[in-house]
């Protein structure tokens, strides 16, 4: 499970006791969430790619 779907899985197990204002403090937590995560995630995939960002961990990617 990922963190995205344990956040929602809590978000609709309290949704009964959550007020309105409650509800958009947690969707707008959630999107900051994801929007760390696809960053995050894009930082990663560029160390990654061959020839490119290695040398960031010391390695000389020629």
């Amino acid at each position: 499970m990922t963190i995205t779907e344990l956040e929602t899985f809590y978000l609709r197990l309290d949704a009964m006791r959550m007020t309105p204002a409650d509800r958009e403090l947690a969707k707008a937590r959630l999107d900051q969430a994801e929007a760390f995560a696809a960053a995050l995630h894009a930082a990663l995939s560029w160390l990654r790619r061959p020839g490119e960002g290695q040398h960031v961990f010391g390695h000389d990617p020629l």
